[in-house]
């Protein structure tokens, strides 16, 4: 399975991404499918992997010769607009990018995530993906409902740690910790360091959780992005292993064989982490699975195929969905009584066309 980001590594993201407030949004691109560019004034680039990550970059990949449908609506709304702001909404995967104009793209982190453009009153013009889940309902020109979703001091407080240790003492620290989502290899890294591994809570002391929470502060303010990398015996490249906010005892051992990577910014860590990184692929795997390997091959040949061809029609569409609603509004005129224009509108009320010409 690929590579998540923590809810930490996320905000790390976010903090990075402060300094574009302010500059314009300048170009849209839909680079592969659930794969977005964002170009700002600054000459970077805001990169978008649904349900993957996203990071900042000055060399991003090149756009396509014809923009998406989507692409193509964010412009029309969002373009050259002044970007308010990028935050996390409450503690939860989704991040909202703010355009001076109060237009908002919404960005679902999670698995089966989607992205939205939402007007100032979060009423959506556009989702991504149409078709909704067991957890989400929505339709156009609906108003986006957010998650149930908690929010959390970060890093937690003493006092944090004291109400929720409340008739917990039989839980483990990872257990306990994963209330606040550093992530599981930050929290194992955390506990090895302070000598708490194999506790649970009712055997840490007040002072003991004071000296922990300090620990998780300080890694949290002085995060060292780097990639842990290894050389492939057979091919003599580096292969990369594991992307991190902090040094990882585990990879900084001289005779574990790795080498860490430093990196000045995390946004260039998770683009170098995934533009290297590639999934063991076992040699052996059941003949059913080699069938449903080859049947999900074919399906997104099949697929790519359909997108260039919805993307082929995609200045068609923009055209359309351009004049949609003033069209709405002008049918439910007609059925109310009004009469059609001299010249510009025609109504065969036998074969119930109506036909209108468009300057």
């Amino acid at each position: 399975m690929a590579r998540t980001l923590s809810n930490w590594e996320y905000r790390q993201l976010v903090s990075e991404g402060q300094h574009l407030a302010g500059k314009h949004l300048d170009k849209v691109f839909e680079i592969k499918p659930d794969i977005f560019r964002l170009d700002f004034s600054t000459n970077e680039s805001l990169m978008i992997h649904l349900g993957t990550c996203f990071y900042l970059t000055r060399d991003p990949p090149a756009a396509p010769m014809n923009p998406s449908a989507m692409a193509m609506t964010i412009r029309k709304y969002a373009g050259g607009k002044r970007l308010a702001s990028f935050e996390q909404y409450k503690s939860d995967r989704i991040y909202i990018i703010t355009l001076g104009s109060g237009h908002r793209l919404l960005i679902e982190q999670f698995v089966n995530g989607n992205l939205f453009l939402l007007d100032e009153n979060n009423k959506i013009i556009r989702p991504y993906h149409f078709k909704p889940d067991s957890k989400h309902t929505f339709m156009v020109g609906g108003k986006y409902e957010y998650p149930p979703s908690a929010s959390f001091n970060f890093p937690p407080t003493i006092d944090d740690w004291k109400e929720q240790a409340k008739d917990k003492a039989a839980a483990t620290l990872p257990v306990f910790l994963s209330k606040w989502p550093i992530g599981k290899r930050y929290t194992d890294e955390l506990l090895m360091q302070a000598g708490m591994a194999g506790k649970k809570v009712g055997e840490v002391s007040e002072a003991e959780a004071e000296k922990l929470l300090q620990s998780l502060a300080q890694m949290i303010i002085n995060p060292q992005p780097r990639v842990y990398e290894k050389i492939d015996e057979n091919t003599k490249q580096f292969v990369v292993f594991e992307l991190s906010l902090v040094p990882l005892a585990e990879y900084e051992n001289p005779a574990s064989g790795f080498s860490a990577r430093p990196f000045p910014s995390f946004s260039q860590a998770v683009e170098y982490f995934f533009a290297h990184y590639k999934e063991e692929v076992k040699d052996s795997e059941p003949p059913q699975l080699k069938g449903l390997r080859h049947r999900l091959k074919k399906q997104q040949s099949a697929l790519e195929s359909l997108e260039k061809e919805i993307v082929s029609k995609s200045a068609e569409a923009q055209q359309l969905e351009t004049y949609l609603v003033p069209l709405e509004a002008r049918r439910l005129e007609l059925l109310a009584g009004a009469k059609p224009k001299t010249g510009m509108e025609e109504i065969d009320k036998d074969k119930k066309k109506w036909k209108i010409k468009i300057n």
